[in-house]
């Protein structure tokens, strides 16, 4: 069995391979897609490296495992986009195999690991702890659809005292931005300035009480023209008044018809009620659990933020 980048020209028989892995809660990864092409879109931008960033197990001609290596510099990470492996193979040694040829091509500076399996995967927590990762609290996927009449999004997006305005977050607003999230969100995957940036594929939505800003909401359109709900953060002083439930709102209907998604998706602790109580009241149902395994670092410390 030999460990190697992917090639172009095996990226989409690949995705197709990944997308039925995909489906099935027990081989499930949460940091890909189930969508073949979306599937085959990531492969070739993952950050940093693209495609070299994909390795296979190959054995002869067939590809047997495969493995994303997505990682950063803030925070110092590495996020696991796998492993996946082929039916009839050993999952001891190509995960193994896998796991330590992309450890090998880290910067010395990512010290920090994670896998984001499905809560029912079957054998990669095994793995993970048998490489020193520790599981942490679980997230609940939840989703609703944006077709149709949403008469109910728009009626929740308006504040009924009329102090809230929703608007995009500016560019001058963007350290504003930047500097709650940071507050709210401390050692999380994407920091603040990261969160508030421009980009064509995302928009932040910031809730306004006079020049006061209560809050933001960071939503994109995903590959696979699927809307996502990254984050949510009110400050604390604004809290249990309603800005989270107008922020959702506005982020849906701002998902719909600014992007033309179909459906929107987010992750909240498993223990956070109040959010997901708030969620639930606007027609988001559970998908799966995500169990997050951690190596080098931790979350478990950080509260979840109040739903609002």
């Amino acid at each position: 069995m030999d460990i190697r980048p992917i090639r172009d020209d095996e990226v989409d028989g690949a995705a197709r391979w990944l997308g039925d892995q995909q489906a099935d809660p027990a081989r499930h990864i949460a940091s890909e897609s189930m969508d073949p092409a979306a599937i085959a879109t990531d492969l070739r931008q993952l950050e940093p490296r693209g495609l070299e960033d994909v390795l296979v197990a190959v054995d002869g001609d067939t590809i047997v495992g495969l493995l994303g290596v997505e990682h950063d510099t803030d925070p110092p990470r590495v996020w696991w986009r796998g492993p996946f492996v082929a039916d009839g193979a050993d999952v001891d040694t190509v995960a193994d195999a896998l796991l330590a040829a992309g450890r090998a091509q880290l910067p010395d500076h990512v010290t920090e690991e994670e896998f984001g399996p499905d809560e029912r995967h079957a054998w990669l927590p095994a793995v993970a702890g048998r490489h020193g990762f520790h599981a942490e609290e679980a997230s609940a996927v939840l989703v609703r659809g944006l077709g149709g009449d949403l008469d109910d999004l728009r009626g929740a997006a308006e504040d009924p005292a009329g102090e809230l305005v929703v608007v995009p977050a500016t560019t001058d607003l963007a350290p504003v931005v930047a500097g709650l999230h940071d507050a709210i969100f401390p050692g999380t995957h994407a920091s603040g300035s990261r969160i508030a940036s421009a980009r064509d594929d995302a928009a932040v939505l910031v809730a306004r009480s006079g020049a006061e800003v209560t809050g933001y909401i960071a939503i994109e359109r995903q590959q696979d023209a699927t809307g996502y709900i990254d984050y949510l953060g009110v400050s604390p002083g604004a809290r249990r008044g309603g800005v989270g439930r107008v922020l959702v709102a506005a982020g849906c209907l701002h998902l719909a018809e600014a992007y033309a998604c179909p459906s929107v998706n987010l992750t909240v602790r498993e223990s956070n009620r109040g959010a997901r109580r708030l969620y639930e009241s606007l027609g988001f149902v559970q998908e799966r659990l995500i169990r997050p395994w951690r190596r080098g670092f931790s979350l478990a410390h950080l509260d979840s933020p109040p739903a609002s």
